[in-house]
Order: C-alpha cells, then structure tokens, then sequence
C-alpha cells in the first residue's frame, strides 16, 4: 500500500510539473480554446457569472461552469492562457487520482491501481485534452467522480452521503455541458447491475438524491427561462435534440470515426486491447468495462454531431480495463514489449524529424529535452511496468513537444492572432478601434484584452444568435451586412471613428471593397490588415 501510495503521489508531482509548466507558454487556438477563454475573459470584466458572452453577444451553447472557472483562474493569475487554463490543469491531476481510486473500488487490487493511473496519464486524448479548454475534461471529471460515489453507495448502501455525492456529481456535470454528463456513468451502472444481478427497489434517499440533482443542476437552466420562457425550447431542442439528431452544428463525420481515433489516441495501450482480450479470461467487472465501452462509442457513432473529446469521460474505463488485462498477462510478453518499443521509437523519430520542415521552427534545447526522454526512457527494463512508465514519459515529452511547437509556430495550430496582435502593438495600431470582417476571432480579442467589432456578412460563424439580447448594447460590436440599415450604420461608424480592418487573405467580396478603400495593406499569413 505504502509502495503503490508513493508511485501515486511520484505521478501527481510529475504530472503537476508538466502540465502547469507547458500549459500557458503558447496563445489561444482557434475555435475552442479561444472561445472559452474569451468567454471567461468578458465574464471576470463584467462580473455576470450567470450570461456568458462571446464577443459581446449572449452565448448560452454551454452551461457556465467552465466559464466560471476559467474567470476564477484570471482573478488568481490575471487575464492570461495560464490563468484561464489553470484550473483545466487541475482537473486531469484530479481524474488521474480518481482513476486509481475507482481501480482500487473495482478490482480491489493496487497494482491495477497505479498501472490504471499511469495508462490514464499517458492517453493522448486526455493529454491534448488539457491543451484546449473546454468542457470536456470538467465533464469528465464529474463523470468520474459519479462513478466513484454510486460504487461507494453501491457497497454501503447505509451511508446515503454516497448517493447524494453521487446526485451532486451528476448536477455539477449537468452545470458544465448539460445532460450528456449521464451518458458514461448511466451505462456503466446499468452494465454494472445487470452482470452483477442486482435489482434493488427505491428508497425515500433515491427521492432526496433526485430533488438534490434537480435544484442543484437545473438551476442555471431554471433561472434563465423564469427569465425568458423561450430558453426552454432553446435547451431542450437545439441544444440537444438537434445536437445529437441534425447536422446543424456541421460536426456530422463517418459512423467509424471514433473507431478508428480512439484507439490512435489511446496509443500505446488500446492499440493492444484486441490482443490482450485474446490472451486473457475476462473477469466479470473486465466485461463490464469492455460492454460500456461498447455501448457508449455505439451511441456517440450514431450521433450526426462528433468531436474526439465527447468521449474523453470514457478513458477512465479503458485505462481500468486495460490495466487489468495486463496484470494478468506474462510480464516479459515479446508482442507487447515490441509494440510499445515500435511506438516509442516512431514518436521520437517523428518529432526529431518534424522541424526539417520549413513550416516547423523549434528551439534548439527541444533537441537536448528529447535526448535526455529517450536516455531515460531505454534504461528503463522491458517489464509491462517499466513499458507504462516509459509509454507515460513518451507522452508527455509529446505533451511538452507539442506546446513549445504552439508556442514557435502560431500558424500551425490556429494562434496566428498573435501575430496579428503583436504587429498591431508594435504599431501601435491596438488603441484604435479593430474590425474583423467576416470571421469569427475572439483569440484577437482575447490576446489585446479589448472588445473588437465583428462584421458578418456570409461567414456561418458570424450568424449570431441575438434572440435573447435584452438591448442594442451588442451592436456596437456587431454588425450584419446583410441589412441595408447595417450597412448604413457600419459605414456612418468608419466614417466618424478611426478603425483598423483586418480580413482573411483575398476579403473582402468585391462588393464590399468600399470597406477598405483608401487604405494601407500587410499580409501577414492568411490574414490581411488595413490601416
């Protein structure tokens, strides 16, 4: 217990180190990352904690929490990547111990425990996971810790604390990206009853735990329609029926998309799972595992909307699952040390390999980081331990590699506003007000602290929702081309108000040249600037 406590703790710190060294160093990345970021942002200026907006419109696609404590993180560190993707940090440090806890509660054996951990540690998804904030890491941890609290119910079923944890769990999930917070832990405790025969009736604490749900996670929602009635439609159809049934949000991929991803970033270890199945007896909760999982990606693939990440709350499952199969396998195995070995070396090779491209530009003391991870990494002996520990540094030097890459080659992974504001600073072009034509930017506004003024003219992106805007207190930030009376305004703004106009490379359409008549033009990337 002592040994297996101490790997714990060994793997925090070092995760903690990690991820809190490498997680502020590079810009926000278009869409995601920046959108919640710059929602954060206007929510610390303005104070509401309760109407989040982007770019000085209402955006209620979310539930704030997120949002909420991106805005914590700035109070703390300022209004910086660091402090909006801090606490995001600390949600993968929190699922990496809670994982062990549940491989503890699941299989009562310690070694499944640590190995669990440091599976969960290594999967690409949850590392990238920790690069872009969104909703997913929070859900999935709220997902997490539901499991736990009903495992706990489920084995002291006097102690009704665990089943109200459990209510609490679910409605802090339910606060951060709505109802899919029920889908992982739902399966899993229906899966879970039903190989282990249990069928127990309801009691006055299943009523209790329910009405603490509904007060809890439904307050948000409740609050906003007593506000406006039209909310209600709003959440319960276009944020969730149509999510999952239409294509309107344009996230529709192929039905075998994340049977095909998952696994590639699950790497090293689900690339292995069908060979480990093959050459291990399953165990009863080893099958309640492997159906969850099943079940859950079966559901997401029949979903028209589909993004890698909704299935982030599902890796707890797959490292449990895994861990347990490979205590169960020959420690000296040949196919999976080879396996392990074969994908450790292509890693490096490719990020040694990557900067060879005039694209990719990289410090020289990357090379001397990776040097020293492939020295450690080959001393370690060919047990399946010291395979996960090796996998575990591998990924994280990825990890590392990866952010100091955002950081040196802003273009590459969709930060090229920095570019933008770095020019406009050194300008000193930002006191001016900045137009963006036809797109979408809020890392610009984000990077310069300021609220810029977007004009939509056919951008998708730019077609806002502004049903539930209380004033005309958005337009002075907004503008639609496709209104002759816009028209009139934006021009009337360009005319009394010094502007600068930044477009997309080749914008904007020929019949809105009168927007940049009369001035001077840089490229830089894919982005033009007029001023």
């Amino acid at each position: 217990m002592k040994t297996s406590n101490k790997e714990l703790w060994i793997l925090l710190l070092f995760s903690t180190i990690v991820l809190l060294s490498t997680c502020g160093i590079y810009s926000p990345m278009e869409s995601s990352d920046a959108r919640y970021l710059e929602i954060g942002r206007e929510m610390f200026l303005s104070g509401d904690y309760i109407h989040p907006n982007l770019l000085n419109i209402h955006h209620y696609h979310k539930p704030p929490v997120t949002y909420q404590l991106a805005s914590l993180g700035y109070e703390i560190f300022g209004v910086n990547p660091f402090g909006g993707r801090f606490f995001l940090q600390i949600s993968i440090l929190l699922q990496i111990y809670l994982v062990y806890k549940l491989a503890i509660l699941l299989t009562d054996n310690l070694k499944v425990a640590i190995y669990s951990s440091y599976i969960y540690s290594s999967f690409i998804l949850v590392l990238s996971a920790s690069r872009s904030l969104t909703t997913d890491s929070f859900l999935s941890l709220f997902a997490l810790l539901g499991i736990i609290f009903w495992i706990l119910y489920d084995k002291n079923r006097d102690k009704a604390i665990y089943l109200y944890c459990f209510s609490l769990a679910m409605a802090l999930g339910f606060l951060s990206k709505g109802p899919v917070v029920f889908i992982v832990p739902v399966t899993f405790i229906a899966i879970y009853r039903y190989f282990f025969k249990q069928n127990r009736q309801w009691k006055y604490e299943h009523i209790i735990a329910l009405i603490l749900f509904i007060i809890v996670g439904g307050s948000w929602y409740f609050y906003l329609i007593w506000e406006n009635h039209n909310f209600f439609d709003y959440f319960t159809l276009r944020q969730t029926v149509e999510r999952f049934a239409s294509r309107v949000f344009h996230r529709d991929e192929p039905f075998y998309y994340y049977w095909i991803l998952t696994p590639l970033l699950g790497l090293p270890w689900l690339g292995i799972v069908p060979y480990l199945i093959k050459k291990v007896k399953l165990a009863k909760i080893d099958r309640v595992l492997l159906f969850t999982s099943v079940a859950v990606l079966i559901f997401f693939s029949l979903s028209h909307s589909k993004r890698i990440l909704y299935i982030l709350p599902l890796m707890p499952i797959f490292a449990i699952f895994t861990s347990h199969l490979l205590t169960q396998i020959n420690q000296s195995d040949k196919f999976i040390q080879r396996f392990v070995t074969g994908y450790i070396t292509i890693l490096f090779i490719a990020m040694f390999t990557a900067p060879i491209s005039n694209k990719i530009s990289m410090p020289w003391w990357i090379y001397i980081v990776l040097t020293v991870a492939i020295l450690i990494i080959f001393r370690l002996k060919s047990s399946i331990k010291s395979l996960i520990t090796a996998s575990l540094i591998a990924n994280f030097t990825l990890l590392g590699y990866f952010s100091v890459l955002a950081r040196y080659n802003p273009v590459l992974v969709h930060s090229d506003a920095q570019i933008l504001t770095t020019w406009l600073k050194n300008k000193n072009l930002d006191r001016y007000n900045i137009i963006v034509y036809d797109k979408r930017l809020p890392s610009l506004s984000f990077n310069l602290n300021k609220s810029i003024i977007s004009v939509y003219d056919k951008s998708p992106d730019l077609n806002r929702e502004i049903q539930f805007e209380t004033n005309n207190t958005y337009k002075r930030y907004y503008y639609n081309l496709n209104k002759k009376d816009e028209i009139t305004r934006l021009k009337s703004f360009m005319k009394d108000n010094p502007h600068i106009i930044i477009t997309k490379k080749g914008y904007p359409h020929k019949d809105r040249l009168w927007l940049i008549n009369g001035m001077k033009r840089v490229d830089m990337g894919k982005w033009s600037i007029y001023y």
